[in-house]
C-alpha cells in the first residue's frame, strides 16, 4: 500500500468537514454538524374532509384531526445566493439538508391545483442543528380564495403586569379550519396604545363544542400597572391579513355586566371602519351566548329602550362617586348603552346593581353587548358615531369624543354612587 503524504489526509479531512451535513429527526441523518451547515424539517397539512371531526390538533407529528397531508409540495430555503429544494413526501413531511447558516427564506408551494396558497416564512438555521418549520414543525396552508385571516381574541390576563396572556384563535375563513404554525414573527401587538415584545408562542386546543388550535402568547408590557390590558393584535399568514382587539378582565367596583366575558372590539378600534366603512366604535364589545344575562352595573334609571334591530338595548342613568368635568360643567351622571341585548326592563324603571336588564340576542357578527358609556349626555341612537374626513373625531379637552369614553378605563378607574336615585 502506497502512504499517503500527511497534508493530502488533513486537506480531505477538512474539504469533508466543510460539506458534511446534518439531518434531523426519525433516523433523517446525522446530528454531528459542522461549522457551516444545518438542517430545515416540518410537516405540511391542509384542512381536509372534516366529515363532523372536530378541529382538535393534535401534540406530535401525527397528522391533526380534520387535516390532510399535503404531498408533492416544493420546499424551498434560500440563505443568500444558495439554494436549497425539497419535496414533501405522503406524510406530508420535509427534510432539507446542508442548508448554510443563517436565517433563511423558506417557501412552501403546493402542487398546482390544490386550492391553496404559497407559504414564505424566515427560518434561522444553526450549522449542525435541525431548524423546525412553522412553531412547533409544522404548517397549515391557508385557502387559496381566503381574502383574510380571522383572528379571535378568545382571553386576556394581566394579573400579572408587565407579563400579559393571551389565547388567540387565526383561523382559515374558507375551510373554517384553525391555522396551523405561526410563529412570534407572525404577529405584531400593541398592548395600552405601546408595542409589545412576545417572550413565547405556545398551543393548545380550545374548550368548548367545536375545539380547535389556539395560541398562547405571553407578551412583556411597558409602564406602570393600569389595573386592565387592551391589546390590539394582528398577524401576517401565507400572504393574508388579519387583525383583532381584546381586553383583560376589568378590576372595578362596578357590577360585571356579564360575569367572566372578555372584551372583543376595543373602543375606537381601527379595524371597526374596516368592516363598518364611515363609522368608529363608540363602545366596547364583550361576546357571550344567545339568552345570556345582561345586568346594570350600578344603581341606575332607564333612560331609553332603544329599537334599532340587533343593535337596540337599554340606556341606563347611573351615577358615579366624585364628580367628572366636561365641556358643559362638572357632573356625576354617566348613560351607559346596553346594546345587542332584549330588554327585560320597561323606561323609567328603576334598577338595582346586578339587575337583569335583558339577554343577549342573536347578532350578524355573534352575539355580544355592545356597552357605551357617555358622560353627562343621553343616548338617543344605538348606531356608532360617524368618521370626519376618514378619522374619528378627536378628544376635547376633557378627553371625551362626542361625550363619549373608553368604558374599560373608564369604569376601572371610577366607583357607582349606589345611592337610590
Amino acid at each position: 500500500m502506497r502512504n499517503v503524504p500527511s497534508s493530502l489526509v488533513v486537506a480531505a479531512a477538512l474539504l469533508a468537514a466543510c460539506f458534511a451535513i446534518t439531518g434531523c429527526g426519525g433516523g433523517g441523518g446525522s446530528t454531528g454538524g459542522t461549522a457551516f451547515y444545518g438542517s430545515i424539517e416540518g410537516n405540511v397539512f391542509v384542512p381536509g374532509d372534516r366529515s363532523g371531526a372536530s378541529l382538535a390538533v393534535d401534540r406530535g407529528d401525527s397528522v391533526p384531526v380534520g387535516y390532510s397531508p399535503l404531498s408533492g409540495a416544493t420546499i424551498t430555503a434560500t440563505v443568500g445566493a444558495e439554494v436549497r429544494t425539497g419535496t414533501t413526501d405522503a406524510a406530508g413531511h420535509f427534510l432539507i439538508s446542508g442548508v448554510p447558516q443563517g436565517r433563511a427564506t423558506l417557501r412552501v408551494t403546493p402542487p398546482a391545483g390544490k386550492g391553496f396558497r404559497e407559504y414564505s416564512s424566515q427560518v434561522d438555521v444553526a450549522a449542525g442543528k435541525c431548524a423546525k418549520i412553522g412553531s412547533d414543525g409544522r404548517i397549515s396552508l391557508l385557502s387559496a380564495l381566503a381574502t383574510r385571516l380571522t383572528m379571535t381574541i378568545d382571553s386576556v390576563d394581566a394579573s400579572a403586569w408587565p407579563t400579559v396572556v393571551a389565547h388567540v384563535s387565526i383561523m382559515d375563513p374558507q375551510a373554517d379550519a384553525a391555522l396551523i404554525g405561526l410563529c412570534a414573527r407572525d404577529f405584531t401587538l400593541v398592548i395600552n396604545g405601546s408595542a409589545a415584545a412576545i417572550s413565547s408562542i405556545a398551543t393548545e386546543t380550545s374548550a368548548g363544542v367545536d375545539p380547535h388550535q389556539t395560541y398562547v402568547l405571553t407578551m412583556t408590557a411597558s409602564g406602570d400597572d393600569p389595573g386592565y390590558a387592551r391589546a390590539e393584535f394582528s398577524a401576517a399568514f401565507c400572504g393574508r391579513t388579519g387583525s383583532g382587539n381584546g381586553y383583560s378582565a376589568m378590576p372595578t367596583s362596578f357590577v360585571q355586566p356579564m360575569p367572566g366575558a372578555s372584551l372583543s372590539v376595543a373602543y375606537k378600534a381601527a379595524s371597526y371602519a374596516t368592516a363598518h366603512p364611515g363609522k368608529w366604535h363608540m363602545g366596547a364589545d364583550m361576546p357571550g351566548s344567545i339568552n345570556a344575562r345582561v345586568s346594570a352595573i350600578a344603581e341606575g334609571e332607564v333612560t331609553a329602550i332603544l329599537i334599532s334591530g340587533e343593535d337596540g338595548g337599554v340606556v341606563v342613568r347611573h351615577k358615579v362617586s366624585a364628580d367628572i368635568s366636561t365641556a358643559d360643567g362638572a357632573t356625576r351622571d354617566i348613560y351607559v348603552f346596553y346594546g345587542g341585548i332584549t330588554p327585560t326592563v320597561a323606561g323609567g324603571a328603576t334598577v338595582e346593581p346586578g339587575q337583569a336588564l335583558g339577554h343577549l340576542r342573536s347578532h350578524s357578527e355573534g352575539p355580544h353587548l355592545h356597552l357605551g358609556v357617555r358622560i353627562g349626555q343621553g343616548i338617543t341612537s344605538a348606531w356608532d358615531g360617524t368618521l370626519v374626513g376618514g378619522s374619528i373625531p378627536a378628544e376635547d379637552a376633557f378627553g371625551l369624543t362626542d361625550g363619549y369614553t373608553d368604558p374599560v378605563a373608564f369604569l376601572t378607574s371610577k366607583a357607582p354612587d349606589n345611592t337610590p336615585l
